[in-house]
Protein backbone atom coordinates (compact mmCIF):
# COMPACT_ATOMS: atom_id res chain seq x y z
CA UNK A 1 0.00 0.00 0.00
CA UNK A 2 1.37 3.59 -1.13
CA UNK A 3 1.94 5.57 1.62
CA UNK A 4 -0.19 8.62 2.32
CA UNK A 5 1.85 11.84 3.70
CA UNK A 6 0.34 14.96 4.92
CA UNK A 7 1.77 18.13 4.81
CA UNK A 8 0.89 22.26 5.29
CA UNK A 9 1.55 24.97 3.08
CA UNK A 10 1.15 28.32 4.56
CA UNK A 11 1.17 31.68 1.66
CA UNK A 12 2.34 34.95 2.22
CA UNK A 13 -1.21 35.88 3.52
CA UNK A 14 -1.49 33.37 6.17
CA UNK A 15 -3.72 31.14 4.27
CA UNK A 16 -3.11 27.53 5.60
CA UNK A 17 -3.85 24.33 3.31
CA UNK A 18 -3.68 20.92 3.86
CA UNK A 19 -1.74 18.69 1.57
CA UNK A 20 -2.20 15.02 1.41
CA UNK A 21 0.19 12.65 -1.19
CA UNK A 22 -0.68 9.70 -2.61
CA UNK A 23 -3.92 8.58 -4.90
CA UNK A 24 -6.91 9.97 -4.32
CA UNK A 25 -9.87 8.06 -4.29
CA UNK A 26 -11.94 10.71 -4.56
CA UNK A 27 -10.23 11.87 -7.90
CA UNK A 28 -10.58 8.03 -8.89
CA UNK A 29 -14.76 8.41 -8.19
CA UNK A 30 -15.29 12.27 -9.71
CA UNK A 31 -13.30 14.21 -10.33
CA UNK A 32 -15.00 17.16 -10.23
CA UNK A 33 -15.77 16.44 -6.66
CA UNK A 34 -12.22 16.28 -6.25
CA UNK A 35 -11.55 19.50 -7.23
CA UNK A 36 -14.75 21.30 -5.57
CA UNK A 37 -12.99 19.62 -2.13
CA UNK A 38 -9.19 21.01 -2.44
CA UNK A 39 -11.42 24.42 -3.54
CA UNK A 40 -10.03 24.67 -7.06
CA UNK A 41 -12.55 26.69 -8.63
CA UNK A 42 -10.83 27.58 -11.51
CA UNK A 43 -9.97 23.55 -11.95
CA UNK A 44 -13.60 23.03 -12.11
CA UNK A 45 -14.47 23.58 -15.00
CA UNK A 46 -11.55 22.03 -16.36
CA UNK A 47 -12.16 18.32 -14.49
CA UNK A 48 -16.10 18.89 -16.43
CA UNK A 49 -14.31 19.25 -19.76
CA UNK A 50 -11.27 17.49 -19.85
CA UNK A 51 -13.68 13.97 -19.12
CA UNK A 52 -16.63 14.85 -21.35
CA UNK A 53 -13.80 15.50 -24.12
CA UNK A 54 -12.05 12.14 -23.88
CA UNK A 55 -14.81 10.02 -23.15
CA UNK A 56 -16.57 11.36 -26.84
CA UNK A 57 -13.15 11.01 -28.49
CA UNK A 58 -13.27 7.27 -26.86
CA UNK A 59 -16.88 6.52 -27.62
CA UNK A 60 -16.36 7.51 -31.63
CA UNK A 61 -13.42 5.35 -31.70
CA UNK A 62 -15.30 2.51 -30.07
CA UNK A 63 -18.14 2.73 -33.10
CA UNK A 64 -15.34 1.79 -35.15
CA UNK A 65 -14.80 -1.93 -33.80
CA UNK A 66 -17.46 -4.52 -35.31
CA UNK A 67 -18.36 -6.67 -32.25
CA UNK A 68 -20.36 -4.96 -29.42
CA UNK A 69 -18.34 -7.12 -26.85
CA UNK A 70 -15.19 -6.02 -27.83
CA UNK A 71 -16.79 -2.45 -27.65
CA UNK A 72 -18.27 -2.66 -24.07
CA UNK A 73 -14.59 -4.94 -22.39
CA UNK A 74 -12.62 -2.18 -24.08
CA UNK A 75 -15.18 0.68 -22.85
CA UNK A 76 -14.68 -0.58 -19.23
CA UNK A 77 -11.21 -0.48 -19.30
CA UNK A 78 -10.82 2.63 -20.90
CA UNK A 79 -13.43 3.97 -17.78
CA UNK A 80 -10.81 2.19 -15.19
CA UNK A 81 -7.52 3.39 -16.47
CA UNK A 82 -8.90 6.36 -16.72
CA UNK A 83 -9.98 6.89 -13.72
CA UNK A 84 -6.91 5.27 -12.17
CA UNK A 85 -4.92 8.02 -13.92
CA UNK A 86 -6.74 10.88 -12.66
CA UNK A 87 -6.84 9.39 -9.45
CA UNK A 88 -2.83 8.76 -9.32
CA UNK A 89 -2.13 12.49 -10.78
CA UNK A 90 -4.55 14.72 -8.56
CA UNK A 91 -2.53 15.43 -5.55
CA UNK A 92 0.58 15.86 -7.20
CA UNK A 93 -1.67 18.26 -9.53
CA UNK A 94 -2.66 19.66 -6.32
CA UNK A 95 0.84 20.27 -4.97
CA UNK A 96 2.38 21.68 -8.18
CA UNK A 97 -0.46 23.88 -7.82
CA UNK A 98 0.36 24.82 -4.11
CA UNK A 99 4.27 25.67 -5.48
CA UNK A 100 3.22 27.59 -8.38
CA UNK A 101 1.03 29.77 -6.19
CA UNK A 102 4.22 30.52 -3.69
CA UNK A 103 2.47 28.13 -0.63
CA UNK A 104 5.85 27.12 1.29
CA UNK A 105 5.84 24.27 3.34
CA UNK A 106 5.34 24.15 6.89
CA UNK A 107 4.84 21.10 8.29
CA UNK A 108 5.02 17.77 7.19
CA UNK A 109 3.83 14.51 9.04
CA UNK A 110 6.18 11.80 9.57
CA UNK A 111 5.71 8.05 8.66
CA UNK A 112 4.59 5.59 11.01
CA UNK A 113 8.41 4.31 10.99
CA UNK A 114 9.37 7.42 12.47
CA UNK A 115 7.24 8.20 14.79
CA UNK A 116 8.55 8.30 18.47
CA UNK A 117 7.94 5.58 21.06
CA UNK A 118 5.20 6.67 23.22
CA UNK A 119 5.66 6.82 26.82
CA UNK A 120 3.26 4.91 28.91
CA UNK A 121 0.84 6.43 30.53
CA UNK A 122 2.31 5.57 34.28
CA UNK A 123 5.49 7.08 33.10
CA UNK A 124 4.37 10.47 31.99
CA UNK A 125 2.24 10.86 35.83
CA UNK A 126 5.45 10.13 37.41
CA UNK A 127 4.41 6.29 38.50
CA UNK A 128 6.70 3.05 38.10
Amino acid sequence: MARRKLSLFINGHGRSVLHRSGFSWLAFVGLPLWALHRRLWWALPLTLLLPTALHAAVNALLELLPSTDAQGLLAIVWLVAESWTMGHWANRWHLWWLNWRGYQLTATELPPEQWPDAPTLAATQGHP
